[in-house]
């Protein structure tokens, strides 16, 4: 079976400057910020508020469009790719398709499925350390530029395709 990941525009999904990112969108710029996602109602949005036990500020759609620098989201595949493109380390639940984005230590954290602690104990050794942020940050962009540009996924794309062709050639 051929996979053939979903590509990325590298060119609008790229690292900005944190404090331009947030003072576009009005975001403070003296704290961390953690974007939570789930499936259209399969979860309260509000349940997270106390997961790390600080304030919460909830964005509009806008923000979940931009590119963020410093922005960690707990979402989905494609957003969590489209984050690391921006620069951004992720942080999940260790399931579904998610295991295959983020590199754990490398390009952001898995946590235990559906364990909120666990999630917790992660995203807080992510934000402890500066540099670790950076560093994981600089991951993640180089792990999507290697994996979902769209010149990376045009190769396999283009075989595929060839293989196809040609497989339907020999059936006639």
């Amino acid at each position: 079976m051929t996979v053939i990941p979903f590509p990325l525009d590298l060119e609008k999904c790229f690292p900005v400057e944190k404090y331009q990112a947030r003072e576009l969108l009005g975001l403070p710029l003296d704290c961390h910020i953690v974007l939570f996602g789930a499936i259209k109602g399969t979860m309260d949005s509000r349940k997270g508020v106390d997961l790390l036990s600080e304030a919460i500020h909830y964005l509009s759609q806008k923000a979940s469009q931009s590119p963020l620098d410093n922005v960690h989201p707990v979402v989905f595949c494609q957003t969590a790719s489209e984050s690391q493109a921006c620069g951004s380390p992720v942080g999940a639940f260790k399931s579904c398709g998610l295991i295959d984005v983020v590199d754990h230590q490398i390009t952001g954290v898995l946590a235990h499925p559906f364990d909120s602690h666990s999630l917790r104990l992660e995203i807080r050794w992510v934000l402890e350390d500066k540099q670790r942020l950076n560093i994981l940050g600089e991951s993640a962009r180089q792990r999507a530029e290697k994996l979902w540009s769209y010149k990376r996924v045009a190769s396999p794309s283009s075989n595929l395709f060839k293989e196809v062709v040609e497989s339907s050639k020999e059936k006639d």
